[in-house]
């Protein structure tokens, strides 16, 4: 089982909108998922509760290109998005809700 975890984009992810012209642009959230060669069954995509309406938008996309890909939104509150400290620690603990079954 290929699993993804990654943070929403919101600066990347946002950059292009909500209309049609979202597709024309790189979005990184969803750019992942379209590789050929490269297929995810899980893709953990943590945001926070700020970035929902986008978050609402990218899940929507990625289930559009890939529709095999369980789509797994993953609520992370930071207090400082550039505190290390803090995001190494919401990680941590992130990993240790995880159930990792290496193959």
């Amino acid at each position: 089982m290929n699993v993804l975890i990654s943070f929403l984009g919101t600066t990347l992810d946002a950059k292009w909108g909500t209309g049609e012209k979202r597709w024309n642009g790189w979005r990184p959230s969803v750019a992942l998922v379209m590789q050929s060669d490269l297929h995810f069954d899980q893709y953990h995509i943590l945001y926070q509760k700020p970035f929902v309406k986008l978050l609402d938008l990218i899940v929507q996309d990625i289930r559009t290109v890939s529709p095999d890909t369980e789509v797994i939104p993953e609520l992370i509150e930071l207090d400082d998005p550039w505190c290390f400290e803090e995001v190494y620690a919401k990680l941590y603990d992130f990993c240790r809700r995880m159930v990792f079954v290496p193959e």
